[in-house]
């Protein structure tokens, strides 16, 4: 693909890259992944067992460790419906296991719950 030059009506070169003008440009983002899961509790035998309802753990990742953020999430089970137990990457995983912050919004943004897009969106999302 050739490199074009667009210019405005005034005929001003207006080729300057998005990362020049991006307001953005040079920032560090957090990376974040959560944590789904159900709580493994012990049995009256003294196995354990995942049960009860879903959580959403968040966690900033650095590429090499991860740091909690929050407390867990607890799903209401409308939410553990329309976002997990009805999708079957879920259902072919031990239930704990994890997602990226970016995948899970990109995937799961018209099912989730306005609640949820509003904690997800209030995270910070550069570190300088």
């Amino acid at each position: 693909m050739e490199n074009q030059v667009a210019t405005n009506a005034k005929g001003t070169d207006m080729s300057l890259s998005m990362l020049t003008r991006n307001k953005n440009a040079g920032r560090t983002p957090y990376v974040y992944d959560l944590n789904i899961f159900k709580r493994e509790l012990e049995q009256a035998d003294g196995s354990y067992k995942h049960d009860g309802p879903w959580y959403i753990h968040i966690y900033e990742y650095d590429g090499r460790t991860t740091e909690e953020v929050s407390d867990p999430i607890v799903l209401t089970a409308d939410e553990a419906s329309n976002l997990i137990e009805n999708d079957p990457y879920f259902q072919d995983h031990d239930p704990d296991l994890w997602y990226g912050l970016e995948g899970f919004m990109r995937d799961k943004w018209d099912a989730m719950s306005d609640s949820l897009k509003y904690v997800f969106e209030m995270l910070p999302k550069y570190k300088d």
